[in-house]
């Protein structure tokens, strides 16, 4: 009995050999590849748990974000937040271009340093704007912190308004307990507010502000006026300028 060996000169053991060495060299790469701790791209990568340089939290019950690391960017930087917002609006493990930055997304996969502190997929973000870096985990958990940790502006108090008149109305609606981070944000309260009441209860972008509906709704720390029947409290962000109101039916 003998070996039949192919036109090329290989046995057919020796063929069957070879191509399994390239399968299981692809596989590898495949993987290794996959593995974020092996990205040789990549010169930054989420922080250790607990190690996070911003404290983890969620922008809402579908998105929560962590293990944050910065290169030559403070925390309190708002571009940082900002990235990390565009990134929810997006969509979670879309890449984006956003203001100069570019962000690249990875689903996660296996074991890795940071699987156990995820509930199940999640999704690893590098974000880079010339020397500026921004590395991070997103996906979906409950436990990742509170929603505002990364300072979204709340409400002024009942009966108050950083931007008079203190009681606005845009349509059916009404806003009021509006906050701004800076005086001259009042001009453009109005334009947000109505694109709000052109459908309470979602987010929106207008302009350059990422609208977001606040898990503040509800709150009892939150003190609501008692003339809305219904409201909800929205928390609008474009990077370095803030603005927050309620708004709802009277």
């Amino acid at each position: 009995m003998y070996l039949r060996k192919s036109e090329d000169g290989f046995t057919i053991i020796e063929f069957i050999f070879i191509i399994a060495i390239i399968v299981a060299i692809t596989l590898t790469s495949f993987v290794v590849y996959n593995n974020k701790n092996s990205h040789p791209n990549f010169s930054l990568l989420p922080t250790k748990i607990g190690k996070e340089q911003c404290p983890n939290g969620n922008l809402d019950v579908n998105f929560a974000y962590a293990q944050i690391a910065l290169e030559n960017i403070s925390c309190s930087s708002p571009i940082a937040s900002n990235i990390v917002e565009a990134s929810y609006w997006h969509g979670t493990g879309v890449q984006f271009n956003h203001n100069g930055w570019y962000c690249q997304t990875f689903k996660e996969f296996g074991h890795t340093e940071w699987s156990s502190f995820w509930d199940g997929t999640y999704y690893t973000y590098y974000c880079a704007n010339n020397n500026q870096k921004i590395a991070y985990n997103a996906g979906t958990y409950d436990g990742a912190g509170p929603i505002n940790d990364f300072g979204l502006l709340e409400p002024d108090t009942e009966g108050q308004s950083q931007c008079l008149p203190i009681y606005s109305i845009v349509g059916h609606s009404a806003y009021t307990q509006v906050s701004v981070n800076d005086p001259s944000l009042c001009d453009v309260v109005p334009n947000l507010a109505q694109a709000a009441a052109n459908d309470i209860g979602v987010k929106f972008i207008s302009g350059d502000y990422y609208c977001f509906v606040n898990p503040f709704n509800g709150d009892p720390t939150v003190s609501i006026t008692t003339e809305l029947k219904s409201y909800h409290v929205y928390s609008c962000d474009s990077g370095a300028q803030q603005v927050a109101f309620i708004i709802g039916s009277q």
